[in-house]
């Protein structure tokens, strides 16, 4: 029969606290996370408020340029900040790259014939 304190209580003691060191870093990254989807979110929901604005032939040219324009000046803030690049934080680059990939998404459906055309349509108009 085996005593009843035959573990150490040191040891036990000690990998409580590396469990709740992990829980703590969990925590951190997940909170750390969820501020950077919330920083994307609130600049492309800015974006688009501003493209709904426009007539629909326009709107997701000026929200391509719009996104592109809130990447750059994400990448030179953080560039003001003093941050660096790193894969350990998120910072004003990684959301510059989110932004800049949501840009090159909403280039994909912009529609050239319809913006030459309303081009053309305003041109004709202005003329004449």
């Amino acid at each position: 029969m085996l005593p009843g304190n035959w573990f150490d209580d040191e040891r036990e003691a000690a990998g409580d606290w590396r469990r709740q060191d992990r829980r703590r870093a969990g925590r951190r990254a997940i909170d750390e996370l969820w501020d950077f989807a919330l920083r994307c979110g609130l600049w492309a929901s800015a974006c688009l408020a501003l493209a709904a604005q426009l007539p629909p032939v326009l709107a997701v040219a000026v929200l391509r340029e719009l996104l592109l324009i809130c990447a750059v000046s994400q990448s030179l803030f953080g560039l003001f900040r003093g941050e660096r690049p790193s894969l350990e934080t998120f910072n004003g680059h990684d959301l510059a790259l989110v932004l800049v990939g949501l840009a090159m998404v909403a280039g994909f459906f912009v529609d050239a014939d319809a913006l030459s055309s309303l081009i053309a349509m305003q041109t004709e108009a202005a003329a004449g």
